[in-house]
């Protein structure tokens, strides 16, 4: 059984990462102009799939796209981000 000491610790640590990913959230959203376009081509049987996610979501499939962009550059920025 973990000590008190330990639950803050790991507490400390939690809280630090959530702080860590408000950062990178952030610093996303004070830029969130709309000025680029991306495109992909699909297989139609993915694309189709997508689209009833979606739907069933309630989303569209920019907005989902827009949220799979930002949730990836959240997770791996740390590959060119220097803290």
């Amino acid at each position: 059984m973990a000590s008190l000491f330990d639950k803050v610790q790991e507490n400390e640590n939690q809280e630090e990462m959530v702080s860590k990913d408000r950062k990178a959230v952030n610093k996303i959203a004070k830029t969130a102009i709309k000025d680029k376009t991306v495109s992909a081509k699909y297989n139609s049987e993915v694309y189709n799939r997508f689209t009833e996610i979606n739907k069933a979501q309630g989303l569209t499939n920019n907005s989902a796209l827009n949220m799979i962009l930002t949730k990836y550059v959240k997770e791996n920025s740390d590959w060119i981000d220097e803290e």
